[in-house]
């Protein structure tokens, strides 16, 4: 029981820490960003394609409302890890511009800033 309650500790002041403070929130960014790259890599997704085609192949041995449901499982895991054809994302446009920006005088503050 200390143990479990060790760790519960622990984890809540990691969570706490990353979305708590600035430093905290730069290594969430961080950590955030490498989960993404590393679930776009060609070689997962070759991994990942891989495995939900054998999930697909054995399901036809489960009972059929279960086979239908892991299949279900194994396509939306599939489309997931897929290349989108075009992913509109803060940095570009739908165009594949870069948005307009303004000049940092004319930038106003956050509304956290002290």
């Amino acid at each position: 029981m200390k143990l479990k309650t060790v760790v519960l500790v622990g984890g809540a002041a990691a969570v706490g820490y990353l979305f708590g403070t600035r430093a905290g929130r730069v290594q969430f960014e961080r950590i955030k960003s490498r989960a993404n790259e590393f679930a776009h890599d060609p070689r997962v997704r070759s991994g990942v394609s891989n495995v939900a085609g054998e999930v697909r192949k054995n399901a036809d041995k489960l009972p059929d409302p279960v086979a239908s449901v892991v299949r279900t499982a194994a396509d939306k895991v599939e489309s997931a890890t897929k290349p989108d054809e075009q992913v509109v994302t803060a940095d570009t446009s739908a165009a594949g511009e870069p948005p307009p920006t303004t000049p940092p005088s004319e930038t106003p503050p956050p509304s956290n800033f002290r």
